[in-house]
Formats: structure tokens, sequence, C-alpha cells
């Protein structure tokens, strides 16, 4: 099994385990657990299917000499699982990057999925939609000046060769490109970490336009309001409505775009009371 494959360290595991029963090999969670020094085979199972299970150090390194993972591929494994472990966003990017630096370059490639080269970078969705513009016939300086902030001729060129091998955009005559896929999905760990760190990006657009656009070419507006944690869920449905109901109004206009813009929406905790942890 090629353990550079994998970016979830407990799917690695129970491929690993039923390949090992497939060659022959008796293995139960019972024998796992004494040979990593658990107490129960209860503990052992845990840690190849329970997501909040804790992994020690040292049970770490037995099931790393279980496996037969060894060097590179060791320590790759181990920065897995402190992917999976992690609590904040700049924990899970510092093990995600050092995952891609042991992996190599052929591995690595492939931990970027179309969507998180997608979002790599915060200008890529918007020169994707730039770029489809009526306006736009080919002058990468004209477009990249058009950028708040400004990006240079050369991101812009890249970026649209990026968009094509990725499809999605399609060149079509006279120097003008048409969008290939409606839609990109993220979805699994390296997704969920390039999809906030976008966000991430977007969000200190959005704090640059404060102070950059004018009233009458923004919306900005802030609520501030006490609520049950336990329904916050009728929040979410309610946004997500809300954004629907706007991606509709989208569809409808007929008028070809002349300018790009970004929808954020942010609700968050800023107060929360001791017990309601």
């Amino acid at each position: 099994m090629n353990v550079f494959e994998y970016t979830n360290f407990q799917q690695f595991l129970q491929n690993w385990l039923e390949r090992e029963k497939e060659a022959g090999r008796k293995l139960s969670f019972e024998n796992i657990a004494r040979q990593l020094g658990l107490k129960s085979k209860g503990h052992a199972y845990r840690i190849f299917h329970d997501k909040s299970m804790p992994l020690a150090s040292r049970v770490l390194v037995r099931l790393c000499e279980l496996i037969g993972l060894a060097g590179v591929e060791r320590d790759y494994f181990e920065a897995m699982v402190g992917f999976n472990r992690a609590e904040t966003l700049e924990e899970r990017k510092g093990y995600l990057e050092r995952m891609g630096r042991l992996a190599g370059k052929t591995h690595a490639a492939g931990l970027m999925t179309k969507a998180s080269q997608y979002l790599s970078e915060w200008y890529l969705p918007v020169l994707r939609e730039a770029v489809t513009l009526p306006g736009f016939k080919g002058d990468y300086k004209g477009v990249a000046k058009m950028f708040r902030p400004a990006i240079t001729e050369s991101q812009a060129k890249k970026g649209v060769k990026l968009l094509v091998d990725l499809d999605l955009l399609q060149s079509i005559a006279g120097g003008r490109y048409k969008v290939r896929e409606e839609h990109v999905h993220a979805a699994g760990d390296v997704d969920s970490v390039t999809v906030a760190a976008f966000q991430q990006k977007m969000m200190a657009r959005a704090s640059d336009a404060l102070g950059r656009e004018t009233a009458k070419d923004r919306e900005i507006t802030t609520l501030t309001f006490s609520y049950p944690s336990a329904s916050f869920l009728q929040i979410k449905k309610a946004l997500r409505r809300l954004q629907n109901e706007l991606i509709q109004e989208i569809l409808k206009e007929k008028t070809p775009g002349d300018c790009v813009y970004q929808f954020n929406m942010q609700c968050f905790p800023v107060f929360r009371e001791e017990s309601q942890k």
C-alpha cells in the first residue's frame, strides 16, 4: 500500500487491515491491541474508526512498526495523523504542507484536487468570471489592473491557463472564454482546509473594501444578537435560504455583467457562557 495516496490516516489503517486479512494474515483488534500495548480491543478499534480518539505518541510509534512504515513513509503518516487531529486552521495547513513536501512531486500533486487548486489563490474565482465578461478580448494587462487589489499580467495569464487546464474555462473565438463547468464542488479533508483558507482571504478583501469602496458600491452590514446555541441550526438554515434566493436572482438577470462581486456571509459566536461550551 502507498501511504502517500492517503490524506486520512484512519482510511489508510482500515484499508491496510483489510488487505492484510486478504493476504491471509490473522489480525484481530484483540491482537492489534496487544501489539500496540493497549488494554482493550475496543481501544484499538477506536484508533481505526473513531475520529475523536487521541493517538498517543508511544502508540503511534508501535503502530508504524506494526504496519512496517519507516523513514519518509513514517514521517508522512505521522504528519497525516497531525493533519486529521489538528484543531486550528493554521495547524492543519502546516501539516498539509509537510505532507506535500514529504510525498514528493508526483504524489503531492495528487493532494491538490480541482477545488483546492481553484481556491488556492483568491483571484482565481474572480478571474474565471472576469474573462467571461463581454468586454474581455484577450487584454490580460488591462484585466489585471481592474482587480481590487490589482494583480499582475503574469498572474492573469497563468491563472487563465490553470483554469483551462482544470476544465473550468473553455477558449472561444476572439481571445475570449466561456465557463465550462457552472459549479466547482469541494469535499474532503484537503478541500476543507483550502476552502477555509480561501474564506480567510476573502474576509480580508471584505475588510479592505470597507475603506476602498463607497457605500453605494458595497453592502456590508452587521447584526449582533443573543440566541440559544442549541437552536443555531435554524440560523444556518435561514442564511442558506438567503444564499439560495440570491443565486436565483443572479440566474434570472439577463443583462450581461460588467462587474464581478464577492458575497460573504459571516455569522459566528463572539461570546458564550461557560456552561454552553
